[in-house]
Parts: C-alpha cells; sequence; structure tokens
C-alpha cells in the first residue's frame, strides 16, 4: 500500500477534532481497544510541558485529561521517556529526562 509499508498496511492522515496539543519527544500508547494517550512533550517554544492528552481512536477526538497536582508521587513533565500500556494499570512511563534539561548548541 501506500506509504511504503509491508504486509498490506496503508498510511492515513486521520482528520481530528478537539483541542490537539502540539508536542515534540513525547511518550504514549494505547492503553484500551481505542484509547491513545499522550503525556508530557515539548511544545512549539522547546519548553516542557506537564500535559496529559487522549485521542478516542472511533471518533477520532482529542480531549485533555486532568493530572493529579496535589498528592504526590505524581508525573513530573519530561522529554524522551518511553511509555508502555500495561492493562489494568494503564500508561507506565519511565526514563526521559526532565523539564529542568537545557539543550546545548552545537559548537562550530
Amino acid at each position: 500500500g501506500r506509504g511504503g509499508g509491508g504486509g498490506g498496511c496503508e498510511w492515513v492522515e486521520l482528520a481530528t477534532s478537539g483541542p490537539a496539543v502540539k508536542r515534540a519527544h513525547h511518550s504514549g500508547g494505547v492503553v484500551s481497544d481505542a484509547t491513545l494517550l499522550i503525556f508530557s512533550g515539548q511544545d512549539e517554544t522547546l519548553i516542557t510541558r506537564r500535559t496529559l492528552s487522549s485521542l478516542d481512536l472511533r471518533t477520532a477526538a482529542w480531549s485533555s485529561v486532568p493530572l493529579p497536582t496535589d498528592t504526590p508521587p505524581h508525573p513530573s513533565p519530561r522529554i524522551d521517556g518511553a511509555a508502555a500500556a500495561v492493562r489494568g494499570v494503564g500508561l507506565v512511563v519511565f526514563g526521559g529526562v526532565g523539564e529542568d534539561f537545557g539543550f546545548v548548541p552545537p559548537a562550530d
């Protein structure tokens, strides 16, 4: 099919609705038959944000998911972490670097 995938796979653009959050270096995973969760990552200004977004894969609708703020431990913002969907638990995010990570410009 299109997109160079093998085995009959095909890449198609998904038209979505709702408050999609632009992120880079985020973590995510499919946690149920029809829910994709995206955690943290960097926004357009390279600021690491602590957010959780959900995409309903049946309706293609994005929504924002509230994160706990008052009771530790709570997930800290990070980039370049790994994530795994664990049945009965949800999205487990581990590794990566925190919001205090600073990019260093390349040397000449």
